[in-house]
């Protein structure tokens, strides 16, 4: 895709990127809905594609408007396929999985963070912020009942327990921002990990501020292996 989007950025044409954006999504989720899978798992991967090339940026700010639309869209249906009565006849069974996901994840990612040098109570948060299910499990299980492997019944309870975990997102992320505020104060090690990551760096960039456009250039700038450092008088943005 690189060679093509060049062209087309070269041309300095608008209309024809966000049109080739749009073809290569609608080709991809033909060509799968043609090898016999979903559509939607085309969509995936024709957006893997696409956050490959250095264009990515431009395409993320085309699609924009109507993301938002998309999403809600998306978890409208997801909430259709809800069976209340499922929900209640088979409440432990849920509730059991649930917890598991939740908090098998939750230790998972805590336990890889710590090992990576972060601080335990971040490492704690981030697992709080991951331990939900994404929406690509939606797309998989619909295919694996689709190929038979999976039965509707128990892609129906998994519906439920990821759907749920996903509302869950809300108040996981606040109670990972309370234990942050509560105890990351005291622990002096979560200083430790920014420390060494600049002691060694020399003629790095600067970015005051690391907002939106913060962030774009820190990007470009990872993406081209040049250090900088990123000063933000928001915790949570630094971070």
């Amino acid at each position: 895709l690189r060679p093509i989007y060049k062209q087309i950025a070269e041309n300095q044409n608008a209309e024809i990127f966000s049109a080739n954006t749009l073809l290569v999504i609608l080709g991809t989720s033909l060509l799968t809905a043609r090898a016999g899978l979903s559509m939607a798992l085309g969509a995936f991967l024709a957006g893997l594609l696409l956050a490959e090339t250095e264009f990515s940026l431009q395409v993320e700010s085309d699609i924009a408007p109507y993301r938002g639309l998309l999403l809600g869209l998306f978890f409208m249906t997801v909430g259709m396929s809800i069976d209340p009565k499922l929900l209640v006849s088979n409440f432990p069974v849920i509730a059991g999985t649930l917890a598991l996901l939740l908090g098998g994840k939750t230790i998972l990612v805590a336990v890889v963070g710590k090992l990576f040098g972060i601080s335990i109570i971040s490492a704690i948060r981030v697992g709080l912020l991951l331990a939900p299910g994404g929406e690509f499990a939606f797309v998989a299980f619909g295919e694996a009942v689709n190929q038979g492997i999976m039965s509707s019944q128990l892609s129906s309870l998994l519906f439920l327990v990821v759907g749920i975990s996903m509302a869950l997102t809300p108040w996981l992320a606040a109670g990972g921002q309370l234990i942050a505020s509560r105890f990351e104060l005291h622990d002096v090690r979560s200083l430790l990990p920014v420390e060494s990551e600049t002691d060694d760096l020399q003629d790095h960039i600067i970015i005051c501020g690391f907002g939106r456009v913060g962030q774009i250039i820190a990007q470009l700038l990872s993406e081209r292996l040049i250090p900088f450092v990123a000063l933000d008088v928001s915790k949570i943005r630094s971070k």
